[in-house]
């Protein structure tokens, strides 16, 4: 849920601080073009939405959003997107078919989670693959470290179907438009993070990646409406925002869904009422 991307990346040698690659258009279209291939019974299915969007404009507004995380979190964010950027297929065959296959060992993982199998055995992910499970060993460590790369494969989507909001659009547009926008991307992320969810009690990677994304939500919302919390006390504010926090993250979603029984449309007109009415309950309604 979230957001994505800034310009100021300091990892490694495809972004130096203050500087713009000057091929990162070309990188985040081979980046669409790559999650569109369908190999086997594998499909991502992905949102180009960078067209209509200056690159610039959507990187510079993620990283607006990654300052306000804690240094750790804020460098490993940069460092996973920076990854993803350079993750392209390499010119040398051998290394080519090797990168090829382990894509499509994630891609079996997720889409096995896309059909409901949360904890597949190494050897259904091998099977959906079309590869041998010493495949799957050869390069993944154990099966926490292929839902690791599976959450990167997440964030990899959520740099195509997040759309910057700006702020000083009218305060009804910026509600329809982030309750479209977590909608699109709960809808898209539940298979893989209720597959993560499964395991995070046992994982330390995985928790600190569900901080990271919960926390980047955060920092989201209240660049949307800055506005608005602006207009309160600190203590006053900090309660509003934790309000509308708690019923835009990822769980409050999976929850309309699961428990309640909605449909997407239904519990996306529940998350737009929610945060009109917490709203007006402070006083704002437009």
């Amino acid at each position: 849920m979230t957001t994505v991307a800034g310009p100021l990346f300091s990892v490694g040698p495809l972004f130096s601080v203050g500087h713009w690659p000057r091929n990162l258009h070309v990188t985040c279209y081979n980046i669409i073009h790559a999650c569109s291939v369908l190999r086997g019974k594998v499909l991502l299915v992905t949102t180009p939405v960078f067209a209509g969007t200056p690159v610039r404009a959507l990187w510079e507004r993620l990283d607006s959003y990654l300052a306000v995380l804690s240094s750790e979190d804020s460098e490993t964010l940069r460092a996973e997107i920076a990854a993803l950027l350079s993750d392209v297929r390499p010119a040398d065959g051998r290394m080519a078919r090797s990168h090829q296959t382990r894509r499509a060992i994630v891609d079996a993982m997720r889409a096995l989670h896309a059909e409901g199998d949360l904890r597949p055995t190494a050897p259904r992910v091998a099977a959906r693959a079309g590869v041998s499970l010493r495949t799957v060993w050869q390069h993944f460590a154990d099966m926490e470290a292929l839902l690791l790369e599976a959450g990167r494969r997440d964030l990899e989507i959520l740099l195509q179907i997040v759309r910057p909001i700006a702020p000083d659009l009218p305060f009804a547009d910026r509600v329809e438009m982030l309750a479209d926008q977590r909608a699109r991307v709960h809808e898209q992320m539940t298979p893989g993070w209720r597959a993560s969810r499964i395991q995070q009690p046992f994982s330390r990677e995985l928790r600190l990646s569900k901080r990271r994304m919960t926390a980047l939500a955060r920092a989201e919302l209240e660049a949307v409406f800055a506005t608005e919390l602006g207009k309160f006390p600190a203590g006053q504010g900090q309660a509003l925002a934790d309000a509308l926090h708690g019923v835009t993250i990822w769980a409050f979603w999976d929850s309309l869904r699961c428990d309640v029984g909605l449909n997407p449309d239904q519990a996306r007109e529940t998350i737009a009422g929610t945060v009109l009415a917490l709203f007006a309950k402070a006083g704002i309604t437009g």
